[in-house]
Order: C-alpha cells, then structure tokens, then sequence
C-alpha cells in the first residue's frame, strides 16, 4: 500500500443526472459547454480518476436531449452537442454556428522537451524537424477536443493502471473564444494549479559544472557582492559520484574494480544516476546546504532516477533490504513505479534523508524517453506525479520537470529541457511560453541564455536575461563546458552590467509576480498569457506571437532579433486601443495599431495600460523573499483597478481619471504589513498634490524629475489613503520631450542633431514629414525620433 501522502484526492465518479446513454456511447455533460463522450461496444465506461481527470462531480447541469435513429442532441442554456452514431459527423452548435469536433482551428498547447531545439525545430544531427504542439482547450472557433482515450487510470490506492477498455474517450470544450473559461473547466476537471513558494518567482542560478562547495559559496557570494540577488541554488549532477570520478569513491576498489561491474546485474558504472554525495567536492554536504540556506537561497539537486540504486551508494543496503535483495550480492536495485513498495522505499530512503538534511525540492532531469517498468506507464508523468506529492508533504510542493502531458500543471515547474544557444530559440520561446497557457501549462522554466551549441553573443544573453526576466522562471543555466557561464560578469562592453540591472529587477517584481501566481491557483489566470485571451476578437492579437500579457497590468514584446550596427533592435508590437506607457523609456503610444519600436541594449517594450499599476520591492540590496515593508508602485494615468494579494492579505489600487486631475486609492486589508509606498505617476511631470488618510489630509514627500513622485511614509492597514494630483496636459511639451530624448540618445552628428531639433516647433504631422522624408537618418533612427508620437 502505497504511503497515504502519496495517494491523492480525487472524485472521479460523475453525477448520475449528468449522464446520458445512446447506443454505444455514454455522455457526461459537466458544465454547460463542457462534455465528455465515450465509446465502448460492451457499455464498459471507466469511472475512475485518469492521468489527467480527477474531477467529474459536478452539480447537476440543465439540459435537454433528443434523439433520431442514428443521432443524439444534447442541449445546455449555452451549447448543443450532436452526436452522431458516425462520429465524423458529430458537432456542436455555438452561437447558431455549427463546428465540427475536428480540432481544425485549435490554438494548440505545449510540448513535452525543447532538447535539442533551434528555434521552432527539432536538430538531430543534420535532421531538423519542426516542432509539433500538442492539443490545446481553446480553438479559434470555439469547440476544442481532448482525446484521453489512451490515458492510463489513477485507481483509487494511488497506483497508475494502464488497462482501458473505451474505445473513445474525448472532452469537447465548447467556449468560444472565453478562452480563459475553458481553460477554467480544465483546471476544474483536472485540478488547479498549486501555489508556487515565494522564492521560485526570483533569479536562479545553474550551471552544469563540478564545483566544490567553496567554489559554488563562491559564485553565490559574488553575486550577493554585486547586489545581484539569488533566491535559488541548483546543483547539477556532480553533487553525486559520476562516470568520471566514481572510481574515486572511498573504498569502491576494494570490494572489486569497476570493470567487472559493467553489466545489468550490478548496474554498470554510468554516473548519471546517483544519490551519494560526491565527498571528493563537498566533503560536508550538510555544512554546505547550510551556508546555502544562510545566504538565501532554497536548494535544489538535479536527479537522473533511470538506473536504479547500485552497490556504491551510500544507501545501498538499506534500499536492498526494503527490496528483499541481499545485500552481499551487490545487485542493483531496479527502478520500479509499478511496485507500491517500491515507490516508498524510493522516497523515504533514497530522498527524505536529504530533503531533512536541507534540499528544498528536486530537478528531475529524465531524458530515456517513456518506458518504465509496467508497460504502457508513462514514466515522466509518474516521476512529476509521485515527487509532488512527495514534496508536498514537507513543503510548499515544487519540483522542475519535464512535460509530462495533460495534467501537468499540477506539477510545476516544468524544465524546458537543452536548448540551442541561437537567436532562432529566443525568439521561439515568447510564443511556445505564452500558448502553453491553452493547455493551463503556466509555469515553464528554460534555460535562459540557451544551454548548447551557438556561439558567445553579448547581445544574445542580454536579450535573453530580458525576456528571462519576464517569463515565468527566470533560470540561468548552461552547459558543462569550462568556457561556457551565464555570470553576469562574464559578459563584457557593459552587457553584463545591464543584464545585472534587470536581474536587480526580477527580484524586485516578486510581489508583482506572487499575486499574479495567486490568480493562476485560485481563479486560473496565467501570469503570461497569448494577447488573444484578452482581445479575442482583433485579428491582430493571433498575428503577434513573440508578445504577451504579462499579469494583468502590462503587454511585454521581448526583443528577439539582433540589432544593428548602431545598438538599435527593432520589434514590430501590437498595441490594442487604448493608451499605453513603456516603464522604461515613460513613452506613451496610442492603441488600436500596430507599432515599430526600436530599442538600444538596455531595454524591451513593456507597455502599462492606462489606469495600470505595476509593484515593485522598494528595498534595496536583499535577495529576500519576505513580504516587503516598502514598496514602487508605478501608476499610469486613467482609469483602472488593481490588487495586489499576499497570503492572508491584500492592498488595493484604484485609478480615476478627472478633467486635470489624477486620483489614486490604496487601501491595505486588515492583516497587511504597515510599510512604505512611493507612487510614481509616470505620466505627470509636475503638479499640485493633496494626500489624505480616510478623508483628513495629511502631509507627504513628493519629488518632480521626469514623472512625479508621492511617498507614503506608513500606510496603515484599513486606512484608505487618497493621492489626488492636478495638473496641466501639454501635448507639444510631452512630443519634445520624448523628441530630445530620442536625440540624445541617437548617434549622428551633433550639428546635424542641432538643424534637426531646430525644427520642434513645428506642428506634428510637418516634423513627422521632415524626419521620415530625411536622406540622411537610417530606417531605426528615423523610428526612434517618431515611434512615441
């Protein structure tokens, strides 16, 4: 019997008034636009939880049926399904509109690994074959289908059974283009995602490297030097003995030379599977979690379970026993999921020893395809599967994992696997991160930088920090090449000072980044999100697959191409209407249109809508991940709300916009820290302030340099506080302003810069004529003195 933490909960058993049976078919309807169909000549259905389902006990739905001789339709209040005894002529009606159950139009999900990937294909030598998305639960014309007939079962003592007897069993996703509805009732069938520990939203650093434990205290402490903050330690594989240096374990020889243990009854000699401590590079293994953990960081070791447990790990004896293999034999002790027994010998002996001695979670880092010892079992949703419910019985529960299918958001974080080190893979990635979002798949984690291949780019790695930076987990890692670091430091021409900045950033964007991990675990809200959830009747918003949301205050289109000669990239962005403030550059842009954008090395388009708030850690020089006392709350003119929650409470923002004047509300729950808050209005230069606390005024800091700047010196739980600021619109004194900006910065001859900015009196449309008509300015330059007007 398997351990009871490692059994989890389901209710797989349907309402029975949800059920209807037609010939050889039974259909469950479980929400008004969701159904289940299943085929099977005996009218055997399966009951039982799968892989993916765990949930089908929903309320009873209204609905009504009717049948003809060789057809069933079942009507609901929002969708009628047709069922027709030639399941090719099945569909669903929607809105008058009938679709067929053919997944032509289906937006499409993730994939299992990106190793090996080049951009969007597949290298395998000189073979290049493109990557092939999974289905997803939203489709551009509104009906999805989920085949889950192949799905193995999740009985009910925790054990996965791979007999099925259906011969159909699909779930039709009728939302139409309330694309996060559908990803709702996914996430209600199959469970929600889990909440994330705080420290997964900051930096981490990898690199698949032997160090000793000086050397890897060493890079952490070089990192704390430089203020670069680091919330998560990964040790790859040489934390253990491996293939080049098992031979040096203490007293491995002499029990017998490891040439005579080359074959299956002992294991062989493979280091990639190991779970003893390498004392060679950490002779102190707890000593060095220790000095981890002191500097702030959560530790995770990378683990390759394929082989077994062999005679030289420290554990040996005691797993053989718990297997009934004498020792004395020295016989490996097989992997094996499909032995109850087994799976908790796995984990008590083999992974809570360590976990006590100070590893938070595990890397599962499983790379020998499917197979596991029952056939049929999918072995890398039984490994993300059993370590999450391992994890969780002492933690927050986290693993890093490959993809292992449909369920797997309940296991995050997924492991993108060993990407190529090309611009091809950068500008990939914003698409295959954000679609995941269609299979409720929202917290991939890659290998920021790329992991082989390639060649060092300053830029490249630049770029790629960025887009780390606004992805779900931003991850440094590369591969074991001496040569070959994702240090900041090791970037040169000021590439890795800016990079280091925008690592300074990420860490100050968790509270930002744990509210919208909230979103995703209670209302299914990703933090990134493919622009067509938010504007799904633009047809622009399927045309622009290299941006996305980014919670729900910013649009983020990372810079994926190389720029020119001058420094300058440029990204074609799609705004939709309304009016939207780059936080880097204070630009505003008006919606409704697609836009060229150029940017040096030191910035990506990330655009705030109007009436956004965007959070900020005000803290500065600290890798912590505690509820900060102090707080940047960048604020954008309009009209607009925004709550940020933290566990157990929440503070809220709201925007009015007024005839010359700016109002904002924050109100903190009961329970909320009392801390400081500096708002920064990023679109008034200057103006007249007046700041109360529930109706009284009261006297605040305020600083005028390129925007305005309020700080509340404590905000007090239940107190709301109002910040109104008056002040005056000038058109043409914004225009210049971004105008002699984007002066300063271009790298043209002064005097010609001096005829050139001689010419700001003219009206709008006459200086944009005069810039875009000159022979003398480049196509980037030309878009960065015009693209904010």
């Amino acid at each position: 019997m398997l351990d009871k933490h490692l059994i989890a909960k389901t209710r797989p058993l349907a309402n029975s008034e949800n059920i209807i049976f037609f010939k050889d078919f039974r259909v469950t309807v479980l929400e008004e636009r969701l159904f289940r169909i299943e085929k099977d000549a005996g009218r055997i259905f399966c009951d039982e939880a799968t892989e993916a389902v765990w949930f089908r006990d929903m309320p009873p739905v209204s609905f009504e049926t009717e049948e003809t001789e060789d057809s069933l339709f079942v009507k609901t209040a929002k969708a009628v399904l047709v069922l027709c005894e030639d399941m090719k002529k099945s569909h669903v009606i929607l809105n008058g509109k009938k679709i067929a159950l053919d997944n032509k139009e289906n937006l499409r999900g993730t994939y299992s690994t990106l190793d090996c990937c080049d951009g969007e294909y597949l290298v395998n030598g000189e073979k290049r074959e493109p990557i092939q998305l999974d289905m997803g639960v939203v489709s551009k014309n509104g009906v999805a289908v989920l085949d889950y007939t192949s799905s193995s079962v999740l009985q009910n003592n925790g054990m996965i059974r791979k007999e099925r007897r259906d011969e159909l069993d699909i779930y039709v996703f009728a939302y139409g283009k309330d694309y996060r509805a559908a990803v709702r009732a996914f996430y209600t069938i199959c469970g929600s995602t889990p909440k994330l520990p705080r420290y997964a939203l900051g930096n981490w650093w990898s690199r698949y490297y032997e160090y000793t434990d000086k050397e890897y205290l060493a890079v952490l402490d070089k990192m704390e030097e430089r203020d670069i903050p680091i919330t998560v330690a990964t040790v790859d594989m040489d934390w253990h003995w491996n293939t080049g240096n098992i031979h040096k374990k203490p007293g491995i020889e002499d029990k017998m030379p490891l040439e005579k243990r080359s074959g299956d009854f002992y294991g062989g000699s493979s280091g990639w599977t190991g779970y003893s401590w390498n004392t060679e590079l950490f002779p102190d293994h707890k000593d060095f979690l220790k000095k981890v953990h002191e500097r702030g960081c959560a530790v995770t070791l990378n683990l390759h379970p394929a082989t077994g447990v062999r005679f030289f790990e420290d554990m040996y004896e005691e797993m053989a026993r718990e297997m009934g293999i004498d020792p004395k034999t020295e016989r490996k002790v097989d992997l094996d999921f499909s032995s109850d027994k087994w799976i908790n010998a796995y984990f008590k002996i083999l992974h809570k020893p360590h976990e006590h001695d100070g590893v938070d979670f595990w890397w599962i880092d499983w790379q020998q395809g499917p197979r596991a010892k029952a056939a049929g079992i999918d072995i890398m949703w039984v490994l993300n599967h059993y370590h999450t419910l391992d994890n969780a019985k002492e933690h927050t529960p986290l693993i890093l994992s490959r993809y292992s299918g449909l369920g797997a958001h309940r296991y995050p974080l997924g492991f993108s696997g060993d990407t190529h080190i090309t611009w091809e893979t950068l500008k990939y990635l914003p698409y295959f991160t954000a679609n995941a979002s269609n299979i409720g798949f929202t917290w991939w984690s890659h290998d920021i930088g790329g992991h082989q291949g390639g060649k060092k780019d300053n830029e490249l790695y630049v770029r790629s920090v960025q887009f780390g930076v606004f992805s779900p987990v931003n991850r440094l890692h590369s591969t074991s090449y001496d040569y070959c670091t994702k240090e900041p430091f090791a970037y040169k021409n000021g590439t890795g000072y800016i990079a280091e900045e925008f690592l300074r950033l990420r860490h100050k964007m968790i509270p930002y980044l744990y509210s919208a991990m909230l979103d995703t675990n209670e209302i299914g809200k990703a933090l990134i999100e493919p622009m067509y959830y938010s504007y799904p009747n633009e047809e622009a918003a399927y045309n622009c697959p290299e941006q996305y949301t980014f919670g729900s205050e910013l649009i983020v289109a990372p810079v994926v191409t190389k720029g020119d000669s001058k420094g300058m990239a440029r990204t074609r962005v799609w705004l939709p209407e309304g009016k939207w403030t780059d936080i880097f550059t204070g630009s505003t842009y008006r919606g409704g249109r697609w836009v060229d954008m150029v940017r040096f090395i030191d910035t990506i388009p990330v655009l705030a809508k109007e009436g956004g708030f965007f959070v900020l850690d005000a803290r500065k020089h600290t890798n912590s991940i505690d509820v900060p006392n102090a707080l940047k709350v960048m604020a954008f003119n309009g009209n607009g709300e925004y709550t940020l929650r933290e566990d157990g409470a929440n503070t809220s923002f709201c925007a009015e916009a007024a005839n010359g004047k700016q109002i904002t509300r924050i109100k903190a729950s009961e329970g909320a820290v009392t801390r400081k808050i500096t708002l920064e209005m990023k679109n008034i230069k200057n103006g007249k302030v007046c700041v109360f606390a529930d109706g009284e005024k009261i006297s605040t800091d305020v600083y005028e340099d390129e925007h305005l700047s309020v700080t509340l010196a404590e905000v007090l739980p239940s107190v709301e506080y109002t910040v109104e600021v008056e002040f005056e619109e000038n058109e043409r004194e914004y225009r210049n302003d971004r105008f002699l900006k984007a002066l300063t910065y271009a790298e043209i001859g002064n005097v010609y810069k001096g005829s050139l900015w001689k010419k700001r009196n003219l009206d709008d449309k006459e200086l944009m004529r005069e810039i875009l008509t000159d022979e003398v300015l480049t196509a980037n330059e030309k878009i960065l003195l015009t693209e904010a007007w």
